[in-house]
């Protein structure tokens, strides 16, 4: 329901006077106006791993651009002022572009963005993001289910997960290539493959072009195949 919130987090004021807050188990940004008056709302692909830890935030830079944390998925989400999704950056990991669990958030007057990574004791430091010519970095598709750590029967095995929003992610088993799932308007993408022999497979995920060209890419997920199918 429109202007009603379960568990806001973050909360930043745009230029325009606009107060943006992060509407935690609704799965969404809602917007209201200087006097507490309803404007939009927009939803987040994300939001969703159930971790208590899992507490959104946001910032707004000089034009009105909203930079969302999406910390169960490793990541910044960038939308416009009306919720239109520009990009995200970020992914697991412990290097200078990857997040261990990235929590608040802050734009500077030059559009540098400040993220403070929870898990690792530390802030990195993004320069501004030419939005329009698209070069900030793409995000690495994310494989949900199943997870690295619960046995899959053997036979046809569904991958789900997210990935940038209408995004082309391609499914790689053991270095071959076994299908193209295309993401949603909210980044849910899943797929059908056929994983016949007991043992364990090695799956990446890769955000691909139309000409085929590779975008980013997931680090490999081993998943354990036992008996046959049910």
């Amino acid at each position: 329901m429109e202007g009603y919130l379960d568990e806001p987090v973050g909360i930043a004021i745009g230029p325009s006077g606009a107060i943006y807050v992060a509407d935690t188990w609704n799965r969404r940004v809602q917007v209201f106006d200087a006097n507490g008056g309803f404007l939009r709302q927009w939803p987040i692909a994300g939001w969703d791993t159930g971790h208590p830890e899992e507490k959104p935030y946001l910032a707004v830079d000089a034009n009105e651009n909203v930079y969302v944390t999406d910390a169960g998925h490793f990541r910044i989400l960038v939308f416009d002022r009306m919720g239109n999704y520009l990009l995200s950056f970020g992914k697991q990991g412990m290097d200078e572009r990857s997040f261990g669990w990235p929590a608040g958030i802050a734009v500077g007057p030059d559009g540098s963005a400040y993220v403070t990574d929870a898990h690792t004791g530390r802030v990195l430091v993004f320069g501004p993001l030419t939005l329009a010519s698209g070069s900030a970095p793409v995000a690495a598709p994310v494989l949900l289910a199943p997870s690295a750590d619960e046995g899959v029967n053997a036979g046809k095995v569904t991958l789900s997960g997210v990935s940038e929003p209408s995004s082309l992610v391609q499914l790689l088993v053991d270095g071959e290539s076994v299908g193209l799932a295309l993401a949603d308007g909210h980044g849910d993408w899943s797929h059908i493959v056929d994983l016949d022999e007991p043992g364990e497979y090695v799956v990446v995920l890769q955000i691909v072009d139309t000409r085929g060209n590779v975008l980013s890419a997931s680090e490999p997920v081993t998943l354990t195949v036992v008996g046959g199918a049910e």
